[in-house]
């Protein structure tokens, strides 16, 4: 306790003796503390139970410097453990970096073709390879909410990307009219509301994600909502339609999901938001342009009907003149 070493010709009669240790007949001892810079780790003890040994003033000082060495030993390998942790957290967040760059070049060259390109299932489909493929995912796939028949919000897969070796579960009955505000999935549905992320693993599900993803042998999900601006009237603020989710899962382990991967499902959201937009967009003009074809095309008829009609007139009015002139 005072960092001082100790030598005992009696170990019994020393008032601090533990019973313990006088019960197995310790009669000689000496004791040298281990320091580690300015903590004391323990002691390095020799003991005798031979009635005549005592030990020397030597013995003592050389149990002193063989402690002594402990300690720089273990402050060493203290030292070497922290080291190997530092480059441990280093060579973690490299690797984080590089896959954080991989995910947003896959994200951004998906972007190029988003924006050339108006086929957006071919788009969606290489984005979700690219995504899936950097990530080490098992699938990576698209829902899409709809109303059923009998006016429910459901959701739905529509797109999905399958890793080799993984089974496809694009139309699994499990994964096709899946109601939004199903008991269960509650947490889910909160988080997409709010568009924040959702992930989730086997060991945390809730009893209702479970029922959906523990029977296919899910180990571990993350999703984004897929958000879209709506039109909105007086310049006032667009409110925001959830369109649908955007998500990874793997089939093979529990696992934390980086800032990187979130990062890049987030981006993916926001592209196929924009794509989804565009489509729209494309959609409208091309129903306004035919509307207005129909319009000019149905006045063009209009115009010469009435001309045709006028003809007729001027045709009938010129025949009675002649007939009263010849009467």
């Amino acid at each position: 306790q005072t960092g001082q070493s100790i030598r005992l010709d009696d170990y019994s009669a020393h008032p601090m003796a533990l019973p313990l240790v006088i019960e197995n007949n310790i009669r000689a001892y000496m004791g040298a503390p281990i320091i580690s810079g300015q903590k004391t780790l323990g002691v390095l003890a020799v003991a005798t139970t031979a009635p005549e040994r005592k030990f020397s003033e030597r013995e003592l000082k050389l149990l002193e410097t063989t402690a002594r060495q402990a300690g720089v030993a273990i402050q060493n390998a203290q030292l070497y453990a922290s080291l190997q942790d530092e480059l441990a957290e280093r060579k973690r967040v490299e690797a984080a970096l590089k896959l954080r760059d991989s995910i947003l070049q896959a994200a951004a060259s998906s972007a190029g073709q988003f924006l050339q390109s108006a086929d957006l299932p071919s788009g969606v489909q290489a984005l979700l390879e690219r995504l899936g493929e950097q990530t080490g995912s098992s699938h990576a796939y698209i829902f899409e909410n709809h109303l059923t028949t009998q006016g429910d919000l459901v959701c739905s897969q529509r797109y999905q990307w399958t890793a080799p070796g993984a089974f496809s579960t694009l139309q699994h009955p499990k994964f096709q009219n899946v109601p939004l505000n199903g008991p269960g999935l509650e947490r889910w549905a909160e988080a997409m509301r709010r568009g924040e992320p959702f992930y989730a693993s086997e060991s945390t599900f809730a009893p209702g994600e479970a029922r959906y993803l523990a029977p296919l042998g899910a180990k571990s999900i993350l999703e984004v909502p897929i958000l879209l601006s709506t039109e909105a009237a007086g310049g006032s603020e667009a409110p925001i339609e959830w369109w649908g989710v955007i998500g990874f899962d793997d089939y093979t382990q529990e696992r934390q999901w980086s800032p990187a991967e979130v990062d890049a499902l987030k981006i993916a959201a926001g592209l196929l938001g924009a794509a989804i937009q565009r489509q729209r967009y494309d959609q409208a003009i091309r129903e306004s342009e035919s509307i207005y074809r129909r319009a000019i095309s149905a006045a063009t008829a209009a115009v010469n009907a009435i001309a045709v009609l006028w003809r007729l007139i001027a045709a009938l009015a010129l025949g009675g003149a002649i007939m009263a002139c010849d009467g």
